[in-house]
């Protein structure tokens, strides 16, 4: 007799997932470039959607990307307004505890929508009581927004105060809501007797503490400190310095990650030859224990004209960035390079330590002709060129009464009337 055995065979399917990326820093083309200015905000929806709100002019737009912001849907029009009112300023959006979108802008003032269907629909306006009487809440701006460990939600602004040493004063002032919808009737000071403070930007350490980021001019230089608060912000430490007086930060705006990591986004402004032009890049810094200690700030663009204006949320438990950048604006028709403009403005869109800027465009920021001399023939041009890595070559087009254009190599080499070698003129 034969025993018969049989093996039954299971086999384990393990499905990966594979977690979308944006290995690039990307443009965001939905929007109408004509008109847009550079500011945006990026979130998260609780369905994982991403949100980018934006502004044309006078009016707020939202679009929604279902997949990780390969490509994005038709925008809707939030609002908005005419010609009598201000253009829309200072916006800032929120994924809430409870799934609800809250958003926030000025126009003549500060006003607060909110969404609960994932920002399919939005409520009517609510008006934020930043200041007492008709032009002084025209005089607030530079606002963050978020919510704390406890639940409540802090809107956070600065506002004029007079003159100072600098020239001008300013507060920051925060208001509360437990749900987004009810607003205090009155503000709470957060600092006030500095100079030139703003851009004030908090977030919970743990259940009773709370940490204040915010932009300072120290030196005719903008200067990033932190205040911490052991009391749900009703004392205040002294403050400490987070960013060198070796150069210009601006524009501070921090969040804390799922592990209690804090990443702090600030515009760098470096000099150039040219007195009236500084190029902006987006650099962040990041601490481990609470704000005791920051890494070496790192920069997350690198193209020399202007990325500003950036916003900053958790997406996936990563640190989502928009930021308006002039860098697509750079050939014209016939593939030459624009000279440098400070008013064509695109939407770019990342996630610090994943999207990568790999091809920063160089950027001329001034051409002109220095001398014609018609005895010697001899017409001289100079030009100054920057990038973020080495410029191999600046040449230009001439044409002579009409002849076919010839291309001619520019030198920096400090032997051909171009002022030192190397200094990119």
């Amino acid at each position: 007799m034969k025993t018969s055995l049989k093996l039954t065979l299971i086999l384990t399917f393990l499905t990966i997932t594979l977690q979308a990326q944006i290995p690039e820093i990307r443009q965001f083309e939905i929007a109408d470039t004509s008109e847009t200015n550079p500011l945006s905000f990026l979130i998260e929806n609780s369905q994982n959607d991403l949100l980018m709100f934006y502004v044309n002019a006078t009016v707020l737009y939202v679009s929604k990307s279902t997949d990780y912001g390969t490509t994005w849907n038709p925008p809707d029009s939030i609002d908005s307004y005419g010609i009598a009112i201000s253009q829309i300023e200072d916006i800032n959006a929120l994924l809430m505890n409870n799934g609800r979108i809250l958003l926030t802008y000025k126009t003549d003032r500060h006003y607060a929508r909110y969404s609960d269907d994932n920002g399919e629909n939005w409520s009517d306006e609510i008006e934020l009581q930043t200041a007492i009487g008709i032009l002084r809440p025209r005089k607030v701006n530079a606002s963050s927004l978020t919510q704390t460990d406890d639940g409540s939600i802090w809107f956070v602004y600065s506002q004029f105060a007079g003159t100072s040493s600098l020239g001008y004063s300013t507060n920051i002032y925060s208001l509360k809501s437990n749900d987004g919808i009810t607003w205090a009737e009155v503000r709470d000071t957060l600092i006030t007797g500095e100079d030139n403070v703003k851009y004030g930007t908090l977030l919970s350490l743990d259940a009773a503490s709370l940490i204040l980021t915010y932009q300072m001019e120290t030196d005719e230089k903008g200067v990033i400190y932190y205040k911490t608060s052991t009391d749900n912000g009703d004392s205040w430490s002294e403050p400490e310095q987070i960013t060198s007086l070796d150069y210009d930060a601006e524009r501070p705006r921090i969040v804390k990650d799922n592990t209690g990591k804090l990443w702090l986004l600030f515009e760098k402004l470096t000099e150039t030859i040219y007195e009236e032009y500084q190029h902006t890049d987006i650099y962040y810094t990041a601490s481990n224990d609470r704000g005791e200690s920051w890494s070496n700030p790192t920069g997350f663009t690198k193209y020399v004209g202007k990325d500003w204006n950036h916003s900053i949320s958790l997406i996936n438990n990563k640190v989502g960035v928009s930021f308006g950048s002039n860098r697509t604006k750079l050939l014209d028709e016939s593939g030459n390079l624009y000279p440098y403009s400070p008013v064509n403005y695109y939407l770019w869109y990342g996630l610090i330590e994943e999207s990568i800027d790999s091809n920063a465009p160089p950027i001329l920021i001034d051409h002109r002709l220095e001398s014609f001399t018609y005895a010697q023939d001899e017409i001289r041009v100079n030009s100054y060129g920057l990038d973020d890595d080495i410029i191999s070559a600046i040449t230009i087009n001439y044409s002579l009464d009409g002849d076919q254009f010839v291309e001619l190599a520019l030198y920096d080499d400090g032997l051909h009337k171009d002022g030192a070698a190397g200094d990119n003129l």
